[in-house]
C-alpha cells in the first residue's frame, strides 16, 4: 500500500503526461492561464483512482488545502496560502469573497500538483533592457478592475508577510523587482503586478512544503 507522498507523486506524474489545455485568456497582456475547470475534473479523477481525498477550509488569515490518504486517514498533507482581498466592481461582499476562494482553490491545487505557470518574477531574467526613455505607466488588466486603497494595502501586507516567511533578502527582492517590473520596491508595483507577485510567492511557499 502506497503512502500519501507516493500517491501524490503518482498523481503529479500522470497529470504532467496529460495534454491539458489552458482556456483562460488575458486579452490585454496576451497570455493564457489556467482556469480551475481546466484541471479540476482530471485532478478529482486521479485522486479517486489513487484513493486520495481533498478539502478546503478558509479562515480570516489562511486558506488551507488538505489532502488525505483514504486508505490511511491518519496520513495527510496541508498547504496554506495567506488570504488576500478582492475588490471587483459591481459585486457584493459575498461575491468578492467567492472570487477570493476560487483563486485560492486554483493556486493551492496548482502548488500541490506542480501545475506550472510562467514565473512572474524570474521569467525575464537575462533579457536585454529596453531602450532608455520615459518608462511606460503601469497598466491595469482590463479584466481586473483597479484595487481600492484598502485592498491594495491588505495585499501589500500579505506580500511583506510572505517575503519574511520565505526569508527572502531585500537584495534578492530588489533585483527581481527591478529586472521584471522596473520598480524599486513592492509599494511601486501596479495592481496587476501585485497579483502576479502574490501568485509567485505563494507558489514558492507551498513548493517548500511538499
Amino acid at each position: 500500500m502506497s503512502n500519501i507522498y507516493e500517491k501524490l507523486q503518482d498523481c503529479k506524474s500522470e497529470l504532467q503526461g496529460m495534454n491539458l489545455k489552458k482556456t483562460g485568456k488575458n486579452a490585454f497582456a496576451k497570455y493564457d492561464y489556467w482556469e480551475l475547470s481546466d484541471y479540476l475534473p482530471t485532478v478529482i479523477s486521479l485522486f479517486k483512482q489513487h484513493k486520495l481525498f481533498s478539502y478546503f477550509s478558509f479562515g480570516l488569515e489562511l486558506a488551507t488545502l488538505t489532502i488525505i490518504n483514504s486508505e490511511q486517514p491518519e496520513e495527510s498533507i496541508s498547504l496554506t496560502s495567506p488570504m488576500a482581498a478582492a475588490d471587483l466592481k459591481g459585486c457584493h461582499a459575498i461575491q468578492n469573497m467567492g472570487a477570493v476562494e476560487t483563486y485560492q482553490r486554483r493556486y493551492l491545487y496548482m502548488a500541490a500538483l506542480d501545475i506550472s505557470e510562467p514565473d512572474a518574477l524570474d521569467g525575464t531574467q537575462g533579457k536585454p533592457d529596453k531602450p532608455q526613455g520615459q518608462p511606460p505607466k503601469p497598466q491595469q488588466n482590463a479584466a481586473e478592475p483597479p484595487m481600492s486603497k484598502e485592498t491594495r494595502a491588505t495585499n501589500l501586507k500579505v506580500i511583506e508577510m510572505l517575503i519574511k516567511s520565505l526569508k527572502l533578502t531585500p537584495e534578492y527582492m530588489s533585483k527581481n523587482l527591478e529586472a521584471n517590473y522596473k520598480v524599486a520596491t513592492i509599494n511601486d508595483l501596479s495592481d496587476v503586478q501585485i497579483s502576479k507577485v502574490l501568485v509567485w510567492l505563494n507558489g514558492k511557499k507551498n513548493a517548500s512544503k511538499v
